[in-house]
């Protein structure tokens, strides 16, 4: 199977550690899988030049730049899909009133915090870590969540 194949078939099977949000998750994974594969790629590459020549050598030099920048490919594509929801989720969210009062016969007060947004802060908390590049807005919207969560 094409590397590319590979990681777009188990892209719904990664395994994605529980306190991740799904996007950092799933860039967590692809950065852990480029672990394993580098270190016995740079064992190989310090053999002697002979082996090096040899053509199952370069198949697996080939298979190991194809599966790198597959990789690489998988992890911006789900930045850039992340990056195209965050403008239009946190307009909606954010226009909205922040309590409300429920239409019942006691008349509760609800926070109406929506999830999409705290989704979309964890999001930025753990891309920010990973050295991610976020767009503006939600920079702006993360250096508000101490007010959020208050």
């Amino acid at each position: 199977m094409e590397g590319k194949a590979l990681v777009d078939s188990n892209d719904e099977k990664a395994p994605i550690f529980k306190n991740l949000p799904p996007i950092a998750g799933a860039l967590n994974w692809t950065n852990g899988l480029l672990e394993r594969i580098n270190e016995p790629m740079e064992k190989l590459s310090k053999l002697s030049q002979s082996i090096q020549d040899r053509e199952e050598f370069k198949d697996v030099q080939k298979l190991y730049i194809s599966l790198c920048k597959n990789l690489k490919e998988y992890n911006k594509q789900k930045v850039v899909h992340w990056e195209q929801g965050v403008e239009k989720h946190t307009e909606e969210q954010l226009d909205k009133y922040l309590l409300y009062r429920e239409n019942s016969e006691m008349g509760f007060i609800r926070v109406n915090f929506d999830p999409v947004l705290v989704r979309l802060l964890r999001e930025v908390k753990y891309l920010l870590l990973m050295d991610i590049e976020v767009p503006e807005r939600a920079q702006l919207l993360f250096k508000k969540v101490n007010i959020y969560r208050t």
